[in-house]
């Protein structure tokens, strides 16, 4: 996710479902082609079946009390989905503000791979991360749809000390940190950019918020708290799949 307005044109894609569905039907498993990098979902779900995501967060040079706010107000991504996002903590320091180099050396920390009991690590740090020289990144996936694997189930994002966008002075977007965690761990669970959009926002979702378009834009400044409907039936059915059940 960028820290400002950019523009992204990507594939989209169209699925038809029977109208005869059952109420709570099993999710599809497309599969992964080429493995992280699919621009077609790997798994879709259309029922909100219940799941408990497992997230293992590293907190770098970020409080308890920050962290734990901040994961309260990401859940309300996750909750709509039957998602239970469930946050456990450890405090790191980790080296450099390379968003890649911070994603590996949490899993150098445990050994490559995503720790017992985890679906997924994500790096919560205090520091100006950037990539490849661009300082305009509030956070980065190892991979989409990673929670399907141990070695790529990694991310990392910014604890803004501002936490809200304005424009003129109005605000536009509130909760940024959160905004940011539950974004990037969206990728991990398969959401992509191109299935956001700028009609399914939540305008009313915190009083004076303008932020119209939906959690998986790339412009944190304008995303609300809540995934298109495209992206929440790929996220219910990498969850269903991957995640602890």
């Amino acid at each position: 996710m960028r820290k400002r307005l950019a523009v992204v044109v990507a594939a989209g894609a169209i699925f038809a479902f029977s109208s005869s569905a059952p109420a709570q039907a099993a999710p599809i498993e497309i599969g992964h082609i080429p493995e992280c990098t699919e621009l077609v979902p790997a798994a879709i779900s259309i029922d909100n079946t219940a799941v408990n995501l497992e997230a293992r967060v590293l907190l770098d040079g970020v409080s308890l009390t920050r962290a734990q706010n901040v994961f309260q107000v990401a859940r309300n991504s996750y909750a709509p989905l039957g998602i239970n996002l469930t946050p456990s903590f450890e405090s790191v320091n980790f080296n450099g503000t390379n968003a890649q180099g911070l994603i590996d050396q949490a899993k150098d920390r445990f050994g490559g791979t995503r720790p017992a009991g985890a679906d997924l690590v994500y790096v919560l740090t205090s520091k100006n991360i950037q990539l490849d020289g661009q300082n305009a990144v509030a956070g980065l996936a190892d991979c989409i749809g990673g929670v399907a694997f141990p070695s790529r189930a990694f991310a990392v994002g910014e604890n803004f000390s501002t936490d809200e966008a304005s424009l003129l002075g109005i605000p536009i977007a509130k909760n940024l940190t959160a905004k940011v965690a539950a974004h990037e761990i969206g990728h991990l669970m398969g959401g992509h950019h191109h299935y956001a959009n700028c009609v399914e926002g939540l305008l009313s979702e915190f009083p004076g918020e303008l932020s119209p378009c939906t959690l998986m834009f790339n412009a944190v400044d304008l995303a609300s708290i809540n995934f298109a409907t495209l992206n929440g039936l790929v996220v219910s059915g990498h969850g269903q799949i991957w995640a602890a059940p």
